[in-house]
């Protein structure tokens, strides 16, 4: 039988190291082989076993861990220090190819996070590159790779054309050894629920990219206010919470403690029509991980108790340690709806989603006619679109 952990468990709080830590020694002290077994199954489900396996292996901590669970975290270790040597020569190769011809990409979501807000970039492990650029470097981006080997690849549901009208990504792959899949995007805020639902600011978010040096090449990355934006819509909207939200809210937990000014955040996620998408993420960050860094977005963008209500119905924070996955379900649309700041964007979001334009229909199936319209829409309501 395999071993199970408590749902409740404060485990994830572990994960972020405080001036303070005799709690977290305490409740290792106390831990049964079934209890390591289960804690390490646990993180490694969430894609966090490499951040645990770092905080056991700090002193004092380190001196409670068994002999036993020792070896196994120092496999855990060796594993994940070299996937994230693999990961950090392919970013430094893509960025020097563009850098070369004259291209420097916005580094984002999980390449920027793990070298910037963990201890060690193996501890937060990643399955793409992604990189934001503009559209007259894209010509230029495409050529650079096609000249390291990686091939461009379109997902039939997902042209190109529709991609770029829509913020979204090109995609490159390569399965030759130590490559794997870059994206490169026309921005970072895309999807539907976007267009119709919100009103972000693109322009303003791309005046506001910051330099900085990465892996040796000079980059940009999002200002800390639109990064945390875009973590809690891509983890919320994009995800509905699900797969890894709990990596995705450590990385909101982390960006919070690098500081937040939290009225410029509160004010632009009101304007963009996104704050009960971030308020949900701090309601979160503060439950699981504990860190005092986020209670002033939380005090800022409070959810009403009848929203708290209507959106536990489809998560919360036991649901997401225990792995439910909202984007399968016939629920999401409902979810999504629930996300909504304002009311007059309900009905946009249902028009757009369920009867969308005749133009946008042919680009992504190739079709407008009736059949496909209908079949999209029992698409959505079955939560398969």
């Amino acid at each position: 039988m395999q071993p199970t952990l408590n749902p409740r468990a404060t485990w994830p709080a572990w994960l972020v190291p405080q001036e303070d830590d005799r709690h977290v020694l305490a409740s290792l002290e106390t831990m049964t082989p079934v209890a390591w077994s289960a804690l390490i199954a646990a993180a490694a489900r969430h894609n966090l076993v490499g951040m645990l396996v770092w905080r056991l292996k700090q002193s004092p901590m380190a001196d409670v861990v068994p002999a036993h669970v020792r070896a196994e975290v120092s496999r855990i270790q060796r594993m994940a220090a070299v996937r994230g040597l693999i990961h950090q020569a392919e970013l430094h190769r893509v960025l020097r190819a563009l850098g070369a011809v004259g291209v420097q990409p916005v580094v984002y979501k999980g390449a920027l996070v793990a070298h910037t807000l963990y201890p060690e970039p193996s501890c937060r492990p990643m399955g793409d590159i992604d990189l934001w650029i503009t559209d007259d470097e894209v010509p230029l981006a495409w050529q650079a790779m096609e000249g390291l080997g990686y091939q461009q690849r379109s997902k039939s549901r997902r042209p190109l054309a529709l991609q770029r009208e829509r913020d979204g990504e090109i995609q490159f792959y390569s399965d030759a050894p130590g490559h794997g899949l870059i994206e490169l995007h026309w921005g970072v805020f895309a999807g539907e629920w976007l267009r119709w639902a919100s009103s972000v600011d693109r322009e303003g978010v791309r005046e506001r990219i910051e330099p900085i040096t990465l892996v040796g090449h000079p980059v940009y990355r999002l200002a800390n206010e639109d990064a945390l934006i875009q973590l809690a819509v891509h983890a919320v909207i994009n995800h509905q919470l699900s797969g890894n939200a709990l990596r995705s809210l450590l990385d909101v937990a982390l960006l919070a403690r690098q500081g937040i000014d939290w009225d410029v955040l509160a004010q632009r996620t009101r304007a963009w029509g996104l704050a009960t998408t971030v308020g949900l993420v701090c309601m979160l960050v503060a439950e699981i991980y504990h860190v005092p860094e986020i209670l002033p977005g939380l005090a800022l963008l409070p959810l009403s108790v009848r929203r708290q209500r209507l959106i536990t119905r489809f998560t919360n924070a036991q649901r997401i340690l225990e792995g439910y996955d909202l984007s399968a379900s016939p629920q999401r649309l409902l979810f999504q709806l629930a996300l909504i700041d304002r009311p007059g964007d309900t009905l946009r979001l249902l028009r757009g989603a369920l009867w969308p334009e005749a133009g946008w229909l042919s680009r992504r199936y190739g079709s407008s006619d009736l059949r496909t319209r209908l079949q999209h829409t029992l698409g959505v309501l079955q939560g398969k679109v």
